[in-house]
């Protein structure tokens, strides 16, 4: 059973569907029981179409999803690689997504970072996410996203950026949303720049953990470009069909014990 409702667009009033974790309203019961904190648990799904028509959903983490998004990973390393950290053949395999898949689970019940799977009919086309900015509280949230390469040149990115931005704002009643981009990576810089956000300044040195691969990468730099929008900022248009997890409270995320039999029995399947 789900409680579902439509954000229009990013909102420049304060005003939203979060709910107060001592004042649940809306009926909203298993979104309050499983939140943590001052932000409240992830929706079931989010819905919304893109300006030629083609629709997309973002999905919670679920560890069905380990195989496509191993698939997804894989066939994506060499465009990957050279930005992002967790880019590594490692992650590409099965048994690494079962076990991040139930952190990434249990944290978006919690409220604590919300990754989506984005989905273009039965095809998982690449992630965003929101993740709290530990420094700032939970007021201010920080976009990430990639979108595999066979699905590259569609518009996907910057159209998962703008939908979650709208949910920042209207869904998480965020003051401020960030935004960066190493500075050796213009495609990201151009989605950045498409979805209106504005550059403040180059944070030099927070690129610490850099694989080999980034280190070897042209123009390989450090330093990330830090852009943000804030409620006085043009914000973008788009009109989400958000479902809200209601009555009982979400399904907890399984064991680790049982994450690691389903990854080994889809590890044998795949060897046989």
């Amino acid at each position: 059973r789900t409680n579902t409702t439509t954000l229009h667009a990013a909102s420049s009033d304060k005003k939203s569907l979060r709910q107060s974790p001592k004042e649940p309203s809306g009926g909203d019961g298993g979104a309050e029981a499983a939140m943590s904190g001052d932000l409240p648990c992830g929706p079931r799904c989010v819905r919304f179409s893109l300006d030629d028509g083609r629709e997309l959903e973002l999905r919670p983490p679920r560890i069905e999803d380990a195989a496509r998004l191993a698939e997804a990973v894989a066939e994506s390393l060499p465009e990957l690689e050279p930005y992002m950290p967790w880019a590594t053949e490692e992650n590409a395999r099965v048994e690494k997504q079962f076990a991040r898949l139930i952190d990434a689970f249990a944290k978006y019940l919690r409220g604590e970072e919300y990754i989506f799977h984005a989905y273009e009919g039965d095809e998982l086309v690449g992630t965003v996410g929101l993740h709290r900015h530990l420094r700032w509280g939970p007021s201010v949230v920080e976009v990430g996203y990639w979108v595999r390469s066979s699905c590259a040149g569609r518009g996907l990115c910057t159209a998962l950026t703008r939908a979650v931005v709208v949910l920042a704002f209207d869904y998480l009643a965020a003051e401020r949303v960030e935004i960066a981009h190493a500075e050796n990576n213009p495609g990201s810089r151009r989605v950045i720049e498409k979805c209106g956000f504005v550059k403040e300044c180059v944070m030099r040195n927070v690129l610490g953990a850099r694989t080999p691969a980034m280190v070897a990468a042209p123009g390989s730099s450090p330093h990330a470009v830090i852009y943000a929008l804030t409620r006085a900022d043009a914000l973008p248009q788009v009109a989400l069909t958000i479902d809200l997890f209601d009555g009982a409270p979400p399904p907890a995320p399984p064991s680790r014990r049982a994450a690691a039999a389903a990854a080994a029995a889809a590890a044998a399947a795949a060897a046989a």
